[in-house]
């Protein structure tokens, strides 16, 4: 090998006598060479050289001792043509048109100077430098180049599972940055040395302009590359990072065949490896996302009071329960924004839930007028449209214009001076989401401070309760209002909306939705990004019974979706204006005071939603959300591959940066712009034989079946095991000793060198003997290549499958108002299903000693009962699928 570069062609031969020369090749050929491919593929023009051959490979062509007749020829023997380009290198670039020849003579004794550049997404390509000495071919020699990602990497460590190392390009600030080189991907580095820098990230253009490397972690470290058949040395280039964005560069200087005389060189050069995954960043270190922002903000309140509101909304009677004779919706709400209006911002709708009003309307006397008085604190302590202020000022100092509005005229209860809906109503709450839109959008003296200044094509619609089901259905609204056959009863008959459709839509949040509408009607499944939020410990909508099933929104979105759950969050506690906790306390009614008003007193359940030392206090449950939804945002709006992968990673491996520590949460998340290969999503072909795509499925489990996975009657308990409340199907299998699960891919879907991610999601079954109250499940995950080798993984390494998290609520009231037993009550259990999405990196499967071929991958299996797996279970599985 050539001491300046990571291979070189180099081929020495010995005079034996003045006739016949015979070659003696020093070193072995490595298998294979790295070559980082381009994706996409980018054309080499003069005006990029400079930055592409950043990402190029020196190759040297060498002949020693040079003999006068020698030539050289270089021409590729194998792979596609436009897989890898040949450069010289030279003050100018020159691509090198193969099969290419040299006269050995006339070359410079450190050889020809090549660049190796991958062009391609993936695939292997072999070349072969021959050496003929007056036409007699005297040697020959090879390289293989394969294509792929980089060898390195950010990421994390787990000692106790495989693989040790996983790529993560995102952590949190305070965390440590650690990095490894893939030891599958380096043959030809092995045993070499580099220094390791941690750098301000620079785009392509700045690299090739400032090649110099200053490291910002204390100095470069030192790396020794081990062989292909060892675990990768992980450095931590940073014990407690700062925020920001960050490239990562190997240094391998002279590139010395012997560690002890390599000398870095402090710069990056061709055959150094730069971490920067398509010119993006290497690690983005993300501060807290519940910390206040830098831009000064203001708030205002529009549209007058609710008895004399300035704009009203018109819903036609007997549409969407509205009552006789029909009724005006006061348009009213809170707007908080940032103060510099120097540029058009996004908008945040947020619409609130069913809940008592801070004022209500009563007589004071039978018959006699009604007057308005304010409920006790522990009811309502403020508008219920101001509870989710800490929410609109953390995002409008992001850069956000929040507006919080009113439906309480939906509230309909006639006795509390609300008459004018009779049931749910959630098709009117959207309604007058998107009014108030419109009111915003198009008229400037109602909203003046902010008037123009929204970027109609940026609105998020968020809403909580019966206000999270509405801002999907809102958007299923303009898809209906777009179209020339709209569904019948989606519209009220005879309103207007201007100025809006479906594009201005861009992303939904539901805070513990209530499923109302999606049960009883046709709503267009949202085709927007979507984030639903929900608490484990939630009394009102509990998540098992009809119309308050949240998950049905996850499974039925279209576009792509997230979901998060918080183990031991309430359903209250996401708005500051309802103080008591649904999941610990009741209130009971004590009267009325001097004025009419209502008065509670708080009393502590005996048997709470869940276990009492689960429970999260407002403070806690508000800042998950928080956090969680300013991710959702920078992800979307703004773009940020980080943000993404608070969604990507389960909270356990990495949660966004301010969240209180200790809490159990998991999540769900499918990105359906992605390119996926699905293998099964259990929606078709119900033989549990055939994947929904057709290909063999087999199994040593006599319990496999596929199934709808939804409880029909939970409170009657008339399928004990079976406390899912989806609108998906999934295969549902048991064991209590060794058992296997597996799928066929199908040909043409077994190259998986350049997959991401297997994906599936999974659940326990609640209350099936063989789940294992309150403990997390894993087993193993299996890859099979086409010689019939095997690489695994354990759930283990990613969390398990989450334990049960017992939930009941009280059919009835708890208490009678005086405190007492109510001896009507009954206590309903309303434990449900957990769902868990798991991404198991395709990468971690190869390397290992069975060195499985993954391009060709045959199976997929589940191993269910290995060493140090769960020995019995019952799960659920869905959306088995490969991410590229």
């Amino acid at each position: 090998m050539g001491p300046s570069a990571p291979y070189a062609f180099t081929l020495y031969s010995v005079e034996l006598d003045p006739v016949v020369v015979a070659p003696a090749i020093l070193g072995e050929m490595p298998t294979w060479v790295h070559l980082e491919r381009s994706v996409p593929a980018v054309d080499v023009t003069a005006n990029n050289f400079t930055q592409q051959r950043l990402r190029m490979s020196p190759v040297i062509l060498k002949v020693s001792p040079v003999l006068a007749g020698g030539v050289i020829t270089l021409a590729q023997e194998s792979g596609p043509s436009e897989l890898v380009e040949i450069y010289e290198e030279g003050s100018l670039y020159s691509r090198v048109l193969l099969p290419k020849q040299w006269n050995a003579d006339a070359t410079p004794a450190f050889g020809i100077r090549l660049l190796a550049y991958g062009k391609g997404a993936t695939g292997d390509a072999t070349f072969k430098m021959t050496y003929r000495l007056n036409g007699q071919v005297i040697t020959e020699e090879r390289v293989r180049f394969r294509m792929g990602p980089s060898p390195a990497a950010v990421g994390i460590e787990n000692a106790s599972f495989t693989p040790h190392f996983r790529a993560l390009r995102t952590v949190n600030a305070g965390s440590p940055v650690r990095v490894a080189l893939d030891r599958t991907r380096h043959g030809e580095r092995s045993g070499r040395r580099a220094d390791v820098y941690l750098v301000a990230h620079r785009d392509a253009a700045t690299w090739a302009l400032y090649p110099g490397l200053t490291d910002l972690a204390g100095g470069a470290k030192l790396l020794d590359v081990g062989g292909a058949d060892v675990d990768p040395a992980i450095l931590s280039l940073q014990l407690a990072a700062a925020e920001g964005a960050y490239d990562v560069v190997y240094d391998f200087g002279n590139f010395a065949d012997k560690p002890e005389e390599f000398l870095g060189d402090g710069r990056l050069d061709p055959g150094d490896l730069l971490v920067s995954p398509q010119g993006l960043s290497a690690v983005d270190v993300e501060g807290s996302y519940v910390a206040a922002g830098t831009l000064p903000i203001d708030s205002f309140e529009y549209g007058g009071t609710f008895s004399k509101p300035l704009f009203k909304a018109h819903l036609p009677a007997y549409w969407d329960s509205v009552i006789r004779g029909g009724i005006n919706v006061p348009l009213r709400g809170r707007a908080v924004y940032p103060v510099d209006m120097s540029v058009k911002r996004p908008l945040v709708m947020i619409a609130h839930g069913n809940h008592s009003p801070l004022t209500v309307f009563v007589e004071p006397s039978p018959g006699a007028a009604r007057i308005a008085v304010n409920v006790d604190p522990d009811l309502t302590s403020d508008e219920n449209y101001r509870g989710y202020r800490y929410l609109q000022e953390h995002l409008a100092k992001r850069g956000f214009i929040t507006v919080s509005i009113d439906l309480d005229g939906l509230y309909g209860n006639p006795y509390a001076g609300y008459p004018g809906i009779a049931m749910a109503g959630i098709q009117a709450r959207a309604w007058v989401l998107l009014k108030n839109i419109e009111l915003l959008l198009s008229n400037p003296t109602a909203v003046p401070a902010i008037a123009g200044k929204i970027e109609a094509s940026r609105i998020y619609l968020m809403g909580h309760s019966r206000g999270g089901e509405a801002a999907i259905v809102a958007q299923h609204q303009l898809i209906q209002l777009s179209s020339s056959t709209p569904l019948p009863g989606a519209l009220p008959p005879g309103e207007t909306l201007v100025g809006l459709n479906p594009n201005n839509i861009k992303g939904i949040i539901s805070l513990s939705p209530v499923s109302f509408a999606v049960e009883s009607f046709s709503i267009t499944p949202s085709s927007v990004p979507y984030l639903l939020i929900y608490g484990t410990a939630d009394g009102d909508v509990n998540g098992a019974l009809s119309t308050v099933r949240p998950f049905l929104h996850y499974d039925r979105a279209q576009g792509e979706r997230f979901a998060l759950r918080i183990e031991g969050a309430n359903h209250n506690h996401f708005n500051t204006s309802w103080t008591a906790s649904d999941a610990s306390e009741q209130l009971l009614f004590k009267g009325f005071d001097i004025t009419r008003a209502p008065v509670f007193d708080r009393k502590a359940l005996d048997v709470p939603v869940g276990d009492l030392a689960t429970l999260l206090n407002g403070t806690e449950q508000r800042l998950v959300a928080t956090a969680y939804i300013t991710a959702f945002l920078k992800m979307v709006d703004g773009g940020s591959r980080a943000a993404g992968d608070y969604f990507q990673q389960q909270p356990a491996t990495l949660a966004p940066l301010g969240t209180p520590p200790g809490l159990q949460m998991y999540s769900q998340a499918r990105l359906m712009s992605r390119t996926r290969a699905v293998l099964d999503d259990y929606e078709s072909n119900p033989d549990v034989t055939l994947s929904s795509i057709g290909a063999p499925v087999a199994s040593t489990l006599a319990t496999l079946v596929e199934d709808t996975l939804l409880d029909s009657n939970p409170l009657l308990e008339t399928e004990p095991a079976n406390r899912f409340f989806q609108a998906t199907r999934g295969a549902l299998f048991s064991w209590s000793g060794a058992g296997s699960y597996e799928q066929t891919l199908p040909a043409g879907q077994r190259d998986l060198r350049m997959a991401q991610s297997l994906n599936f999601r999974a659940a326990q079954v609640p209350r099936h003997p063989l789940t294992v109250a309150g403990a997390p499940l894993s087993f193993r995950v299996e890859l099979e290549d086409g010689m019939g080798r095997v690489e695994s993984m354990s759930l283990g390494g990613f969390g398990s499958v989450p334990s049960i998290y017992n939930a009941r609520i009280w059919d009835e009231p708890r208490y009678l108002d005086d405190g007492s037993d109510n001896p009507m009550r009954a206590l309903l259990d309303t434990t449900s299903a957990a769902f868990k999405t798991f991404r198991l990196p395709i990468k971690g499967f190869a390397g290992s000693a069975s060195d499985i071929d993954l391009g060709n991958i045959m199976k997929v299996r589940i191993r269910l009962a290995g060493v140090g797996e769960a020995s019995q279970g019952s799960v659920a599985l869905d959306d088995l699928e490969i991410e590229f």
